[in-house]
């Protein structure tokens, strides 16, 4: 069914992709939309807020207003060993200020956006009547059939950070997930934990790292948050009937990295696409084309594989596995894993390149 046959569209959640899909629907249609959501600011949830550049290949430039910081970098720690130390001249992620970009979204969508406002799908149907629904509620929708991870995250204030450009992720062997250390400035960043271990253990290594990192020595936390993301990724269960589901209630969050905010997106520009078609229910197939749902599979597949191996890494093999080649690990955490993956990989040699199929073929089939 085509937009052309509702008055409007209701979306029941502002995070980011309930707020990128009335931004995309008042760019390409004259059409009425509401949005509702339950807090009282959108986007309020722990989470690095780092965005990767390319989501502007779907939605345009984001709002300058909401970027903190360019990201140029990464370097990834295992066993306080640094594995990979990632540069490129130009800018490839934003740090961003989370509500604040869902707010100009929405602002900029001119939709009637009604905050602490908690619906049911029920409702909206009914009070909107003959409006097209959309369930953006983030893994609040069918909660039972998830396999959640908790994240906590501190904003700190007053650090030391030499190098704000770049990004870091720390992890160490036995745990199932990383802790992540993304600068907003010099002076300020977010430091977050997420993984399978219970909230005390989590909080412990949290503050742990801080209070050893010479960084953040007298650094001031001003704000804390904690919160759970989906790992399952994309399951027919979380399709509603007849209605579409976007963002992490449809499960599009990367399983081994948690990113969330650019897969949400790039599910709001499929639907809109859909829309554009002449028909919604052609969304999945057009998610399918931007190889997020192939990405997202093979990372499900690499969490599972890392979990039945209880975590256990080698610090050695992974180095000479990126040795001359740091952007593999750019193109396996975000995303990207492909054929055209192994002919890049070709120039770091033979094996690697024979190694990188491998895990294509292994995960992805």
């Amino acid at each position: 069914m085509s937009i052309d046959d509702y008055e409007g569209m209701v979306v029941i959640g502002a995070g980011p992709a309930g707020s990128t899909l009335a931004y995309l629907a008042k760019q390409r249609f004259n059409t009425n939309i509401v949005v509702y959501e339950a807090l009282r600011r959108p986007g309020l949830k722990a989470c690095g807020w780092g965005l990767l550049r390319n989501v502007e290949d779907y939605i345009g430039p984001i709002p300058r207003e909401a970027v903190l910081n360019n990201i140029k970098g990464f370097r990834i720690y295992v066993d306080d060993e640094l594995v990979v130390d990632y540069g490129s001249k130009r800018t490839i992620a934003y740090m961003v200020d989370r509500p604040l970009l869902m707010e100009k979204l929405l602002e900029h969508s001119n939709a009637e956006v009604l905050l602490g406002h908690r619906i049911s799908v029920r409702e909206a149907v009914r009070i909107h009547q003959n409006y097209l629904p959309v369930i953006a509620t983030g893994f609040q929708w069918r909660p039972r059939d998830r396999r959640l991870i908790l994240g906590i995250e501190y904003r700190v204030e007053d650090a030391h950070i030499d190098e704000p450009g770049l990004m870091e992720v720390w992890t160490w062997s036995g745990i199932v997930g990383y802790l992540w250390v993304f600068p907003f400035n010099s002076r300020e960043a977010h430091i977050g934990i997420g993984g399978t271990l219970p909230y005390a253990e989590l909080k412990r290594l949290l503050e742990e790292f801080i209070r050893r990192d010479k960084r953040f020595e007298n650094t001031r936390i001003v704000d804390r948050l904690s919160g759970y993301v989906t790992v399952n990724g994309l399951d027919e269960k979380f399709l509603g009937p007849g209605i579409p589901v976007i963002g992490e209630a449809m499960g599009a969050v990367f399983p081994l990295t948690g990113e969330g905010m650019r897969p949400s997106m790039i599910s709001a520009w499929s639907l809109i696409e859909a829309l554009k078609q002449g028909n919604w229910r052609k969304y999945i197939r057009v998610l399918q084309k931007t190889g997020l749902t192939k990405s997202i599979k093979l990372q499900y597949k690499m969490l599972r594989h890392i979990e039945k191996r209880r975590a256990h890494l080698n610090v050695d093999k992974l180095r000479s596995l990126v040795k001359d080649c740091e952007w593999l690990v750019y193109e396996l955490a975000f995303g990207k894993m492909n054929t055209w993956t192994v002919l890049r990989a070709l120039p770091c040699g033979l094996k690697k390149a024979l190694i990188i199929a491998s895990l294509i073929r292994r995960y992805s089939g």
